[in-house]
């Protein structure tokens, strides 16, 4: 079973709508919503997420 993380700052800021889209294709938009209101995700997704968000090209 997956190890759950919670999520210190939820955001998604930074990331082009492309990116969050394919996000949503990744996990399902219920993961995305658990993510950004603070609660508590999967290793897979938070691991998923923060893949995204650190890929070339996407701003801090």
């Amino acid at each position: 079973m997956p190890r759950a993380r919670p999520v210190k700052e939820p955001t998604l800021a930074g990331l082009t709508r492309r990116r969050v889209r394919a996000l949503a294709r990744a996990l399902g938009d219920d993961e995305i919503d658990d993510f950004l209101e603070g609660k508590t995700v999967s290793e897979q997704a938070y691991e998923t997420i923060f893949r995204f968000y650190d890929a070339p090209g996407e701003g801090r």
